[in-house]
C-alpha cells in the first residue's frame, strides 16, 4: 500500500499529480478559481490552439481535450473520461508497467489495484475485491489504449545528429539503449555504463564526435580519480577513471581506437557518415581486464565543413 510519501514517477498519486496554474485576463479567463476535473499533458496542445483561434488539421489525432469549457465558467460540459498514464523507463515496453488508470475519483493501479479518492485520498484501501465492474471497465480502457500503442512500440525515437536546427548534439549516458548512470554522483564515483545510443544522421558529411567524461562546462581531465566533494580535501579513490587507457568510437562502417593522454579533456574523432540511421557506441577502455569498455557519459556530435 503506498504512503504519502511516494517518489517521483510512481504510478500512485503523490508521483504524477501536479498542478496547473493559468492565467490570461485579457483572454476571458478569470482567477480564484480551481478546477478539480481530472485532466493532463495531452489537453494542453487542443486547449492552447482553441484558445489562440487555431485550426488544427482534422486528420491530426489528438489524445487530450481542449480544456476551454472548463477555464470559461457556465460553458459546455465535461466528460468522465479516463487518463493513463505510466513510468515505463526500461528499453522496452512493459505492458501494466507503474500504471494508473483514472476516472474522475477512481484509480486503477497496475492492472490490479482500484482506489476511490473521494473516500481515500491517499490510497490506503484496495477496493478492487468491492468493484469488480469498475476494474473491468478500467482494464478495458488500458487494453485499447495499448492496442493503439503496441505497432510503434519496438520504433526508437532517434536523436538527430548534424540537423541545422541543432548542431552539435550531445548525447548523455541517461539517453542509450543499456546499462546508465543516472546521476551526477555516479559520473564521479565512475559507475559502469555500457550500451548504444539510436541516432539518425540528418546530413552525410564529415562529423567530429567528442567523447567525455564530464560534460563541456566541467574543465576536468578524463581519467581523474574520483574528484573530492565539498567535505572532502583532496580527490577520493575509486573513480575506474584512473585506469583508462583508450577510447573507441563504433558508428556506420567505423571502428576506431586512439588513446587516452593522462591530461584530456575528451578524445576527438572525424568520420564520414551517411544520411540516416545508425548505431553510435563510444567507449572508454580500462587496462585491466583486456580492455573493458566503458560507455563515454557525454558524447558530442558536430558537422564540420570539408574544404573545398
Amino acid at each position: 500500500m503506498p504512503g504519502c510519501g511516494v517518489p517521483r514517477g510512481s504510478e500512485y498519486e503523490g508521483g504524477h499529480r501536479v498542478p496547473f496554474f493559468i492565467r490570461w485576463a485579457g483572454g476571458g479567463i478569470s482567477g480564484g478559481r480551481d478546477i478539480d476535473q481530472l485532466a493532463a499533458h495531452v489537453d494542453v496542445l487542443p486547449t492552447l490552439a482553441e484558445l489562440a483561434g487555431v485550426q488544427l488539421p482534422r486528420e491530426l489525432e489528438l489524445d487530450g481535450s481542449s480544456l476551454v469549457p472548463l477555464l470559461r465558467e457556465g460553458v459546455g460540459a465535461w466528460s468522465d473520461r479516463i487518463l493513463i498514464t505510466d513510468s515505463q523507463r526500461v528499453d522496452q515496453a512493459v505492458k501494466w508497467r507503474k500504471s494508473a488508470v483514472m476516472q474522475e475519483r477512481w484509480r486503477l493501479i497496475s492492472g490490479e489495484e482500484l482506489y476511490d479518492l473521494r473516500t481515500d485520498p491517499s490510497q490506503t484501501a484496495d477496493n478492487s475485491r468491492e468493484h469488480p465492474g469498475k476494474v473491468a471497465r478500467l482494464r478495458q480502457a488500458y487494453e485499447d489504449w495499448w492496442a493503439g500503442l503496441e505497432p510503434s512500440l519496438s520504433r526508437y525515437a532517434r536523436i538527430v545528429l548534424g540537423s541545422e536546427r541543432q548542431d552539435p548534439t550531445w548525447l548523455a549516458t541517461h539517453d542509450i539503449h543499456g546499462e546508465v548512470a543516472w546521476l551526477q554522483s555516479q559520473v564521479q564515483e565512475g559507475k559502469h555504463s555500457d550500451g548504444h545510443w539510436s541516432v539518425d544522421v540528418d546530413q552525410a558529411g564529415m562529423y567530429e564526435v567528442r567523447l567525455r567524461r564530464w560534460p563541456v562546462e566541467v574543465d576536468r581531465p578524463t581519467r581523474e580519480e574520483r574528484p573530492s566533494s565539498e567535505t572532502d580535501a583532496a580527490p577520493q579513490p575509486g573513480s575506474i577513471f584512473a585506469e583508462i587507457s583508450g577510447a573507441r568510437l563504433r558508428v556506420g562502417p567505423h571502428d576506431i581506437a586512439r588513446p587516452v593522454p593522462a591530461d584530456a579533456r575528451e578524445v576527438a574523432f572525424r568520420v564520414r557518415l551517411a544520411a540516416g540511421p545508425a548505431k553510435l557506441q563510444a567507449h572508454f577502455l580500462r587496462a585491466e581486464g583486456n580492455g573493458t569498455a566503458h560507455t563515454a557519459y557525454y558524447v558530442g556530435v558536430l558537422r564540420v565543413a570539408e574544404p573545398r
